[in-house]
């Protein structure tokens, strides 16, 4: 499935389980921007696990 602008999508924000709304996606980085109550989180990556180490987790992120 290919995410784009427009669609509604769950995301973690500092651990907590949020929907947003993608406002950009940068296909070379694979980044998105996504915003949610009219503050737009840059640069929200998509891990499929969370790295071992506490401080190589974004405060937002994508969790597949």
């Amino acid at each position: 499935m290919e995410m784009k602008k427009g669609d509604k999508i769950e995301f973690y924000l500092f651990s907590a389980l949020e929907k947003g709304i993608i406002e950009r996606v940068n296909r070379k980085d694979k980044t998105l921007n996504i915003s949610l109550e009219g503050i737009i989180y840059p640069n929200v990556k998509t891990f499929k696990e969370l790295p071992k180490k506490a401080k190589d987790t974004p405060p937002w992120y994508i969790l597949k």
